[in-house]
């Protein structure tokens, strides 16, 4: 999923764009994700770079769209439960949650590069998340 994602973004995509993107491919659920349109406000931490990373939104709301309820009657926990690992993991990993800290820690790097390897770092730490909470990738991607 790594890969993918890094290739979305490099095709133009923004970094949530291109986990939702790169998640909807792997898992094979285009029948649950709209399109990767839910994530464009949130690249570049929410367009300012003062919010989170785009990357880590997109993966939120791609657990949201796999493990997510229904409705207001099913329960939310085990996307909550995921969603808090992955920013948990996505931080031990990458060092921040906040996109301009992120950009400040890896500023050896050129942004392009350096946003593009967040993102795919940021869709192999959802790949082990999604997989421990027991959402497996489909077989033919």
């Amino acid at each position: 999923m790594e890969e993918r994602a890094v290739e979305y973004f490099r095709r133009g995509y923004n970094c949530a764009e291109s986990v939702i993107r790169a998640t909807s491919d792997v898992y094979d659920a285009d029948d649950v994700f709209l399109d990767a349109r839910l994530g464009s406000g949130f690249g570049g931490g929410m367009g300012d770079g003062q919010g989170p990373c785009g990357a880590l939104s997109g993966g939120v709301l791609a657990i949201g769209a796999l493990m997510g309820r229904a409705n207001r009657h099913g329960s939310d926990k085990a996307a909550r439960r995921a969603a808090r690992d992955y920013a948990r993991r996505f931080e031990a990993e990458l060092g921040h949650r906040t996109c301009k800290d992120l950009l400040r820690r890896h500023r050896s790097q050129v942004l392009f590069r350096k946003c593009g390897w967040i993102t795919g770092r940021a869709a192999a730490v959802l790949a082990g998340v999604l997989a421990d909470h027991g959402v497996y990738p489909d077989p033919l991607h």
